[in-house]
């Protein structure tokens, strides 16, 4: 919804209490400009059957006369503060190709500066939708149209923008156009937090620059955020670039120290069964140890953990001269709760021959 202003000239009357009445033009058909925030015109068109449909016809009647337009919107929570001086008492009226409507001006400043030509020239204020399609209007090109014209205000200015929008005084009382603001001035504020008038044309323009400025400020803070986050990740890769030979290092050390412990082991278990009699062939240090326990023990200990292995392997060995060797190893396979570690089991085993708890 777009909020437009639209301008327009009666004779005017005046009752016993000093208020004006006339029945001047409000607005108009045809194509009207209005500057884009990059300075480029658009082109709207307001053809005959929006301007006067019954629904845009009707939102004329009852709303305020202000002096100059405010910055936003008429309603009651801003009336009092909008300079209203007056009231459409009718709903518009087709006028061929304008709109006229009857006006009361109440406030006396606003009727003397009428009357001195200071604000003589009247300004619609009202919201639309546009339908932004380009086409050809009685010969002229146009860039979109208003459609759902309401009317909110009308207001007296020193330059209308409909052009045949005046309250119909009296011609020689419409002197030359004053040093005055129009109903285009607003107010703008600056980053320093100065306040000036400027024309609308430049608010628009200024509040452009400031929002292209905030989204810059936003795109550079966002790059800022990526390039801290590549520079942490590359420091990261660096420290552990820097740290990788020592972990390498550190790495080979145990694989040696690795392969060293169990090449031993693998030379004892390889010892004990050649003592024994057993074959390697293609076993593993863990199914050597199985079949040299089997042969000693005739223990099956496929599902014993490496532990229990480990300790039976080294009791079997240092008892295969013994005569007890048998009934050892069966109360020790009984009972073997809770023991993980070779040492445990050794020692559970020296208990067990011993005859103690």
């Amino acid at each position: 919804m777009k909020l437009r202003y639209d301008s327009i000239k009666l004779k005017a009357t005046f009752t016993e209490d000093g208020f004006l009445m006339d029945t001047p033009v409000v607005g108009r058909v045809g194509i009207q400009d209005y500057l884009n925030a990059d300075g480029s015109i658009r082109k709207e068109l307001r053809t005959p059957e929006e301007v006067f449909s019954s629904e845009s016809l009707e939102s004329f009647k009852g709303k305020p006369v202000t002096i100059g337009h405010p910055k936003n919107r008429v309603t009651s929570d801003s009336a009092r503060s909008c300079k209203i001086v007056g009231s459409m008492l009718s709903d518009g009226k087709n006028g061929g190709d304008v709109v006229l409507a009857d006006v009361a001006v109440h406030d006396a400043l606003a009727i003397n500066s009428a009357k001195n030509g200071e604000i003589s020239e009247l300004s619609l204020g009202y919201t639309c939708d546009l339908v932004y399609e380009s086409g050809e209007w009685q010969g002229q090109k146009y860039d979109c149209r208003q459609t759902n014209i309401r009317v909110n205000h009308l207001a007296l200015v020193k330059k209308g923008r409909a052009g045949v929008a005046r309250l119909n005084l009296d011609g020689d009382e419409l002197l030359e156009e004053p040093n005055m603001a129009d109903e285009k001035m607003g107010r703008i504020r600056l980053d320093s937090g100065i306040e000036y008038n400027a024309d609308q044309e430049v608010i628009v323009a200024i509040e452009a620059l400031k929002a292209e400025k905030e989204t810059i400020s936003a795109n550079l803070s966002e790059a800022k955020t990526e390039v801290d986050s590549l520079s942490g990740e590359r420091d990261a890769l660096k420290q552990k670039v820097d740290s990788f030979p020592a972990e390498v290092e550190s790495a080979v050390k145990d694989a040696i120290e690795k392969f060293k412990a169990d090449t031993q082991k693998s030379a004892k278990i390889d010892s004990i069964a050649q003592k024994h009699g057993v074959e390697r062939k293609d076993m593993s240090d863990r199914q050597l140890q199985e079949a040299v326990l089997l042969k000693l023990t005739k223990t099956d200990a496929k599902e014993k953990s490496d532990a229990y292995i480990e300790a039976a392997l080294d009791i079997a060995d240092s008892m295969s001269n013994q005569g007890s060797r048998s009934k050892v190893f069966t109360s020790y396979t009984k009972d073997t709760s809770g023991i993980s570690t070779s040492s445990a089991s050794r020692e559970k085993m020296i208990k067990d021959m011993k005859g103690e708890k």
